[in-house]
């Protein structure tokens, strides 16, 4: 199972949380998501014939035109774009390294619903997040607080699991769009690296 499922599974919560509000893309987000990995926990994260080495990253900025935003990563993100029935797309873009075992990914999701949200429905969303996504991810939700870009609100956040892992992640809404940024590693400067270099184009 690779990142980006585990993060799909770790955000319904929120979506679920706001059901009751945007009554068919948010309930739409919830079930997709919830079936895309329901049991997933971060040791199944980095499957050794998919990942790259520490001596084989290079870091690097990549940009996606599509997606509006520029991040630097240790490599090239393998790219991935799903489509539900139901017409739920995601977009992931990750790159997983072993020895030792990191993983960096962002992925986003556009709900229309989400543009005409009140100031309080948005803050529910992103208070939401960090949480369910630790819960999603069988780990520990340590510190989360709220944080802006470009004028977009946020939650920065931290998790351990119960397999030892730790992370930091970013959340950020911008306008109809979801973006989630996150990285697993060891080393604490490769995760402020990679996540202070996140922007929007």
């Amino acid at each position: 199972m690779y990142l980006k499922s585990w993060i799909a599974a770790t955000i319904a919560v929120p979506f679920s949380l706001l059901g009751a509000v945007f009554t068919n893309y948010s309930a739409t987000a919830a079930t997709f998501l919830v079936k895309a990995a329901p049991n997933t926990t971060l040791s199944t994260l980095f499957p050794s014939s998919t990942l790259l080495t520490q001596a084989q990253t290079s870091w690097k900025e990549f940009s996606s035109s599509e997606g509006k935003f520029a991040v630097s990563m240790p490599g090239t993100p393998k790219q991935e774009t799903e489509t539900d029935d139901e017409g739920l797309t995601s977009h992931s873009f990750t790159v997983e390294i072993q020895n030792p075992d990191s993983a960096y990914l962002v992925t986003y999701y556009d709900v229309p619903e989400f543009a005409k949200a009140t100031p309080e429905q948005i803050k529910e969303l992103l208070d939401g997040t960090p949480d369910a996504f630790a819960k999603g991810g069988n780990a520990q939700l340590t510190r989360s607080e709220s944080i802006i870009l470009d004028g977009n609100p946020g939650r920065e956040f931290e998790f351990t699991s119960t397999e030892g892992f730790s992370g930091k992640g970013r959340v950020y809404l911008v306008l109809d769009r979801l973006f989630l940024v996150v990285a697993i590693a060891p080393q604490r400067q490769n995760i402020e690296r990679f996540l202070d270099s996140f922007r929007l184009l």
